[in-house]
């Protein structure tokens, strides 16, 4: 540890002195205190300056006592715009407007008084002679959920797709004015059967039935048909791989480098009907056949890029489709892979 020079104390942050070049303690940090060799060039070293104030009586020679204040000026005094918080001001209210410009610019905000985009605004009592509102429902909104793939370390990578969100709800209509009978055991069939149409004119082998992922795929529109939501995870937070492993059903392939494990999954959210049409408080519906259901699903699969890979996965042998229809005409599909 360092020691003052003067008197030997030891230091730990020691004071360096310019005028001899040696190291005091607090107490003989001065030249004075120390007899510093160079005491004569200090003495006529001028004092440090402590600013200037403005006053009647002059200033002294180092510029640290009193000056007489400019004319016409208030000591002190500085144009609001140089003033640091104008300044600080202007650029957050230029920052803001930017964020504005942006938000207008890219469609996220829209004038008061536009119809969003995806809603529909009818009258419920039109004017006589002016043509009744037709409310167009949003059937096709699917997603799909790849499997869990293992690098040859056999780490673990959970990938995850969310699915979006449906725009419109559509007025539950009356089943007694559905002339036709949609049975959801034969939906599903006819969806397997479309799904390998699809792998056919690809060149693939076609899927094989297997009834405990249509169990799986059952279960789960089921649960979003009775709790009104649409999403490979269900309310308790599973997702198909962690659904199937909770009923005892894994899937687990072994490639010898490296091999996958978990179900894929493709979802869809279709209804009974493509329209409803209000006329003066009396609706309508353009039900929809049991074949344009399923060929309407399976469409929509095959034009997303995500479902249509797992429909075209050559790994994949097996699958299993479940259809349920909620209470407000929602058709719900469910298709898992193995």
């Amino acid at each position: 540890m360092p020691r003052c020079d003067f008197c030997g104390k030891n230091v730990l942050l020691p004071f360096h002195c310019q005028y001899c070049g040696k190291n005091f303690c607090d107490e003989h940090r001065l030249p004075p205190n120390h007899a510093c060799a160079g005491l004569a060039a200090w003495k006529k070293t001028p004092a440090p300056g402590v600013g200037i104030r403005y006053g009647p009586g002059g200033a002294t020679p180092y510029g640290g006592g009193y000056t007489a204040a400019p004319k016409g000026k208030k000591p002190g005094r500085v144009p609001i715009w140089n003033h640091p918080y104008f300044r600080i001001a202007v650029v957050v209210v230029g920052l803001l407007f930017l964020i504005f410009l942006f938000l207008i610019l890219t469609g996220c905000m829209q004038p008061a008084g536009d119809t969003a985009a995806g809603t529909v605004t009818a009258s419920a009592t039109p004017e006589p002679g002016t043509p009744a509102a037709t409310v167009t429902v949003t059937s096709a909104t699917p997603a799909e959920t790849p499997p869990t793939v293992q690098t040859p370390d056999r780490a673990r990578q959970m990938v995850t797709a969310a699915a979006p969100a449906y725009s419109i709800t559509p007025v539950p209509g009356k089943l007694s004015d559905d002339p036709y009978t949609i049975s959801p055991a034969s939906l599903a069939g006819r969806a397997h059967d479309l799904v390998n149409a699809n792998r056919a004119a690809n060149g693939l082998a076609p899927l094989s039935l297997d009834p405990a992922l249509a169990a799986l795929a059952f279960n789960h529109s089921t649960d979003m048909a009775e709790n009104n939501y649409f999403s490979h995870t269900n309310l308790a937070g599973k997702d198909p791989t962690a659904r199937g492993n909770a009923s005892g059903y894994t899937c687990i392939k072994d490639y010898g480098s490296y091999y996958t494990f978990g179900i894929a999954e493709n979802i869809f959210q279709n209804n009974l009907y493509t329209s409803v049409t209000d006329t003066n408080g009396v609706y309508s519906y353009a039900w929809s056949t049991q074949e344009a259901i399923a060929q309407s699903t399976v469409t929509g699969w095959m034009d997303s890029a995500g479902h249509r890979k797992n429909i075209l996965t050559t790994t994949f042998g097996s699958e299993g489709i479940g259809v349920a229809i909620a209470s407000d005409d929602k058709v719900y599909i469910t298709e898992d892979f193995c």
